[in-house]
C-alpha cells in the first residue's frame, strides 16, 4: 500500500496503479494520471467497441493520499476516466486536462492549450510546471474518431527534479521529437499495448512496441516507464512482445509492479550526460525550425528570462522573453525558412560568444546578416541567448 508515510513528501517516485492510472511524487508535490478505479469486469460501450476492465487498481480510493492535481489525458474514454475515476479526479484541488475535457468536467479541471503551462506553486515548495504536450489518439485522421488527447510534461525552473512526460494515448511520434527540441526529458511514462478493436480494423490508438523504441530515441533516451499496457481488454501486444521487441533494439524498459513505487533518477546525473554533447550552434537549429513552423512560443524559449535583443539597425534594444517575442512577431508573418552558419564560436564554461551568417528567405523576400550572440548553458545542458544582436549593430 501506498501512503504518506511509506514515500514522503521528499522521494520522487511513480507508482503505477494499473492502467493509465500513475501516483507521481515530484518535487513535493502528489499528482495522479489518468484515474481509472472501478472493478475489474466492469464493462463499459463507447459506440461501437466495448472496453472491459480485467485487474483491480492496486490502491482503492480510500487509500490514495491527498492530491495537489489530477492529469487527464482525455475524458471521452472510459479506459482513461471511468465512473469511480471521475469521483477520484474531482476531489484533486486541481484538475488538467484538454480544452474539451474541462468543459466536460467542469469545476476545478482547467484546460490547455497544446504547449500550454500552468505552475503548481505554494509557500516551501519548488514551483512545478505542467506542459500540455501535443498528443493524437491514433494514425492522421482519426482524430474526429479519437477526440481530442494531450500528453504532459512535469518539470522544475532549476531542475532539482526530474523532467517527467507522461505521454497519454499517442502515436504522435512528430510531436515527441517536438518536445525534446523544447525540453530536456529524464522519465516518459510511455502509454504502450497497441491498443485496438475489431470495430476499427488494423488501426492502433496507443504505442506499438516499435513505435515506443523509436519514441524513446526521439525524446533523448529517458528511462521508459511502460502504463497503459495491463488491466483493460482492448490491448494487441502482451508484456512479452512489448520486452522482447525492447530487448531486441537493446534498449531498457521497466515494466512496474503496480502499487510498489520506482525511485526517478538523479536529474544532477542525467543533466551531465544528455547536456555534455551540446553544443551553442543548437540554438540556431531550434530558431530555423521553430521559424519554419511559426511557432512564436517555441521562439522564445530559445531566449534566457533576462535576454536582450537588437530587433534591427537603429532600433532600441528590448529585454525580457515576453518582449523579445513581441519583437520576432514580423518575423512569422509570413512562412520563412532560415539558413545559418556559425563563422565563429568562442567557448568559455557555459559561456559562448558566437558569430553566425544568417539567411531568412520568405514571400516578401530575403533578409541577411552577421550576428553577435551570446549564450549561456542551463542546469539542464541546453543553450539559451542572453544578447542576440542579429545584425551585429
Amino acid at each position: 500500500m501506498v501512503t504518506d508515510d511509506a514515500v514522503t513528501r521528499a522521494a520522487n517516485t511513480v507508482t503505477v496503479l494499473g492502467g493509465p492510472t500513475a501516483l507521481i511524487r515530484l518535487a513535493g508535490w502528489t499528482l495522479l494520471t489518468d484515474p481509472t478505479f472501478d472493478a475489474a469486469g466492469t464493462e463499459h460501450q463507447d459506440g461501437p467497441v466495448m472496453v472491459r476492465k480485467t485487474a483491480d487498481p492496486a490502491l482503492k480510493p480510500g487509500e490514495l493520499p491527498a492530491l495537489d492535481a489530477a492529469l487527464v489525458s482525455h475524458t471521452g474514454h472510459q479506459d482513461n476516466l471511468d465512473t469511480a475515476g471521475r469521483t477520484v479526479a474531482s476531489a484533486a484541488s486541481k484538475v488538467f486536462t484538454t480544452v474539451v475535457g474541462a468543459k466536460d468536467l467542469g469545476g476545478a479541471a482547467v484546460g490547455l492549450e497544446p504547449w500550454q503551462t500552468r505552475t503548481l506553486s505554494k509557500p516551501g515548495r519548488t514551483p512545478l510546471n505542467i506542459t500540455a504536450v501535443p498528443a493524437r489518439h491514433g494514425p492522421v485522421g482519426t482524430e474526429d474518431i479519437t477526440g481530442p488527447v494531450t500528453g504532459f510534461l512535469l518539470h522544475t525552473d532549476d531542475g532539482s527534479a526530474p523532467s517527467v512526460y507522461v505521454s497519454g494515448d499517442t502515436v504522435d511520434l512528430d510531436a515527441m521529437s517536438a518536445l525534446a527540441d523544447r525540453y530536456r526529458i529524464d522519465v516518459a511514462l510511455l502509454h504502450l499495448g497497441a491498443a485496438g478493436f475489431e470495430a476499427f480494423g488494423d488501426i492502433r490508438l496507443s504505442l506499438t512496441a516499435t513505435q515506443a523504441v523509436e519514441a524513446r530515441r526521439l525524446l533523448g533516451d529517458p528511462l521508459v516507464v511502460a502504463v497503459h499496457a495491463e488491466g483493460w481488454a482492448h490491448y494487441t501486444e502482451d508484456r512479452s512482445h512489448v520486452q522482447q521487441t525492447f530487448d531486441a533494439a537493446g534498449v531498457p524498459l521497466h515494466w512496474p509492479t503496480p502499487g510498489e513505487p520506482i525511485t526517478l533518477p538523479d536529474p544532477s546525473a542525467t543533466k551531465e550526460s544528455k547536456g555534455k554533447n551540446m553544443t551553442p550552434e543548437v540554438v540556431h537549429e531550434r530558431f530555423a525550425q521553430y521559424l519554419k513552423d511559426q511557432d512564436l512560443d517555441g521562439l522564445g524559449s530559445l531566449f534566457d528570462a533576462e535576454a536582450m535583443f537588437v530587433p534591427g539597425p537603429g532600433q532600441q534594444p528590448v529585454y525580457g522573453r515576453e518582449s523579445i517575442k513581441e519583437a520576432l512577431k514580423p518575423y512569422l508573418a509570413s512562412p520563412s525558412t532560415m539558413e545559418v552558419v556559425a563563422t565563429s564560436v568562442h567557448q568559455n564554461g557555459d559561456l559562448a560568444m558566437v558569430q553566425p551568417s544568417w539567411r531568412i528567405t520568405s514571400e516578401s523576400g530575403t533578409v541577411e546578416g552577421k550576428a553577435v550572440e551570446v549564450m549561456r548553458r542551463t542546469s539542464e545542458g541546453d543553450w539559451v541567448y542572453i544578447i542576440d544582436n542579429p545584425y551585429g549593430v
